[in-house]
């Protein structure tokens, strides 16, 4: 079986930086949602894994705590894993790593699968099951 946990490298570009010339927070999220996609996928879970079964995940919650916003040519490193279950909800917590190994922000995201020909919530031990 895949690695419970995920890292992805990404190094902060031009254009996804504010004029202070730090990340945007909007950005922050977007790494938080790639190297999230990329572990469902690699776990056989992903969005085109979900939707050949007709079937998508759906952001329920979300909280970021940032420490500080890296600045433009900084790579950080974003380590992701699935940290709990519900009967409905999948929780995914992220670190997001400076060069320096230092953590400079974290966050937990809830999920809930929707079953997209119903329009209805589905029980995660039915997708796990499925």
């Amino acid at each position: 079986m895949a690695g419970l946990s995920h890292e992805k490298p990404f190094t902060v570009r031009y254009y996804e930086a504010g004029p202070s010339r730090l990340v945007r927070p909007a950005t922050l999220l977007d790494y938080l949602q790639d190297a999230a996609a990329e572990h469902a996928s690699i776990l056989g879970i992903g969005v085109a894994d979900l939707h050949r079964r007709d079937l998508t995940w759906v952001l329920s919650r979300l909280h970021l705590a940032v420490g500080r916003y890296p600045g433009v040519g900084e790579t950080v490193l974003v380590h992701t894993w699935p940290s709990t279950r519900g009967s409905l909800t999948s929780f995914r917590e992220f670190e997001v790593l400076d060069q320096a190994g230092s953590v400079v922000a974290r966050a937990t995201t809830a999920w809930v699968v929707l079953d997209m020909a119903r329009r209805e919530k589905m029980t995660l031990r039915d997708l796990y099951n499925i």
